[in-house]
């Protein structure tokens, strides 16, 4: 095979590597999911009251619809 000949065919596999995304040289080199079960399932017996009070003060201190209509927060130095 010629060095011309060799360098096309590097160059179109390179092409269709970096238009493929590496999808599935990803897919093979990617560690297997292992979800745990904790993460999984929902409980609908669950009796737990979670208090987002904190957190909302939090946000209403901080938070502010721009001119724009898109809400940011502002930095948090005082």
């Amino acid at each position: 095979m010629s060095a011309r000949r060799r360098l096309r065919l590097l160059g179109a596999l390179g092409l269709v590597l970096a238009l493929g995304g590496f999808t599935p040289l990803e897919s093979l080199l990617a560690p297997k999911s292992d979800l745990w079960p904790r993460w999984t399932a929902h409980d609908p017996a669950a009796t737990a009251t979670i208090a987002h009070d904190v957190w909302d003060r939090l946000l209403k201190s901080y938070v502010r619809p721009a001119p724009d209509g898109i809400k940011t927060a502002s930095p948090m130095v005082r």
